[in-house]
């Protein structure tokens, strides 16, 4: 597992010193120790030679704290991500270590349930690039096994959608039914939920199944993005995946209306 940490690491920063530790991380619910890795986002920032050395520092307390499985879980998932932009001429440069990966991989692989099928959700109609790029995300999330990343991507995606429905709606004029003026950040999820009820009534005329019952539908799936966000795990027993499978018609309900309001308006 040393070894996987150590190649890792060096493919990742090899390709490109612009990693979003900070999204990477609370996905899995790691980010206190990308906080609590010393000089890493410095380093990075500045390009220091100790960046590298930074990135596999952080490896090492997941793995001592978090054990093998999620350390693994998340490393793959970096890798993923960053294996995505590599050029051509990189891997090619690269091509011992990327070896050296498989080898180390395959070592102490962590047994998963065979995925049964692609695609968790197939929406064809969203509004620009990050929601596709979302979309993506979840599905590739499910067909790596990390099931437990999929409702913490969904309350993304819905959390999203709603705060742009609210600035079309509202624009600056009623910027604080959104928007956190004081500290400069869009409101939480729960805060944006309470306004959603508080307000419905504007958007009835819109859409008649964007109502009180709807918003609760959203709210169950944001308690369950809530509870997943710090424990993944691929060790789903089947009968979970199942459950996780049944959802995505619902979920792929919630995102079309929420996708019909927002083009609505």
């Amino acid at each position: 597992m040393k070894q996987y940490l150590a190649v890792a690491s060096k493919i990742i920063t090899d390709n490109s010193w612009k990693t979003d530790w900070t999204t990477l991380c609370q996905i899995f619910g790691l980010e206190e120790y990308a906080n609590n890795t010393y000089r890493l986002f410095r380093s990075q920032s500045w390009g220091d030679e100790d960046y590298p050395s930074c990135v596999l520092n952080m490896f090492n307390k997941i793995l001592a704290s978090e054990g093998e499985e999620k350390t693994r879980n998340f490393i793959k998932y970096v890798l993923d991500e960053e294996l995505k932009t590599a050029t051509d001429e990189f891997k090619v440069k690269n091509e011992f270590l990327l070896k050296q990966l498989e080898v180390a991989k395959s070592d102490s692989d962590v047994p998963v349930i065979q995925v049964r099928f692609n695609k968790y959700i197939d929406i064809t109609e969203l509004p620009d690039g990050f929601y596709r790029d979302l979309h993506d995300e979840i599905n590739r999330a499910y067909s790596y096994g990390l099931f437990s990343v999929v409702p913490f991507l969904v309350r993304k995606m819905f959390e999203n959608l709603i705060i742009d429905i609210f600035r079309k709606k509202y624009g600056t004029s009623d910027i604080h039914k959104y928007y956190d003026t004081a500290n400069h950040k869009c409101h939480n999820f729960l805060k944006l939920i309470d306004e959603l009820k508080q307000n419905i009534s504007d958007f009835t005329h819109i859409e008649k199944n964007f109502d009180l019952d709807f918003v609760k539908l959203i709210n169950n799936h944001r308690e369950q993005g809530n509870s997943t966000a710090h424990s993944i795990s691929i060790r789903f027993l089947e009968r979970d995946v199942d459950k996780l499978k049944d959802k995505s018609d619902e979920i792929e309900y919630i995102i079309k209306l929420l996708v019909r309001v927002l083009s609505l308006l």
